[in-house]
């Protein structure tokens, strides 16, 4: 989850116990009315019908927001700034890049003494490389294919001018 979008949720739901509704335009209204009041920035509730549309909904987590407003925002639920914002909610994000790794805690040798040398060495083929020797192979058969056929359709068309002069 990207912090913008956390941030706006937690605008909205901010403004949803706020005003006492959880309708969208509703909502959008009293964030109008109060980020125009208190924090004197001007918009219009049209544009955070669209932010809630964009990320609450996640229509469109790409969008570019003012960093005034992003401020705004977040000085807005309690914090300073959006920088202090995405530093105290930093778990969010990653959390969304945490990959799982099975972690191997010990590794035993094994050791087979039994096993001459020369059985031991394991020889193992590229696939790249043997993907290339088929390819190598096919194009070979289609060359000496297209050569043979070649050969004998001007063959054909040889013997079929000796035996047209013949009659």
């Amino acid at each position: 989850m990207s912090t913008k979008k956390y941030l706006f949720e937690k605008v909205f739901e901010k403004a949803k116990n706020e005003c006492g509704t959880s309708n969208k335009n509703g909502m959008s209204v009293h964030l109008k009315k109060v980020i125009s009041d208190d924090y004197n920035y001007l918009i219009t509730s049209k544009s955070f019908s669209r932010h809630f549309d964009d990320f609450v909904k996640e229509n469109n987590l790409k969008k570019e927001i003012s960093p005034n407003l992003l401020n705004i925002l977040a000085h807005y639920i309690g914090y300073e700034s959006f920088g202090d914002f995405n530093q105290k909610n930093q778990l969010i994000k990653s959390e969304e890049n945490e990959v799982d790794v099975e972690e191997i805690v010990s590794v035993e040798a094994i050791i087979d003494d039994n096993i001459p040398e020369e059985e031991s060495i394991i020889n193992l083929t590229s696939k790249k490389n043997s993907f290339f020797e088929k390819i190598k192979l096919q194009r070979n058969k289609i060359i000496a294919g297209s050569g043979i056929s070649t050969i004998l359709a001007s063959g054909g068309l040889f013997l079929n001018s000796i035996k047209i002069r013949l009659v």
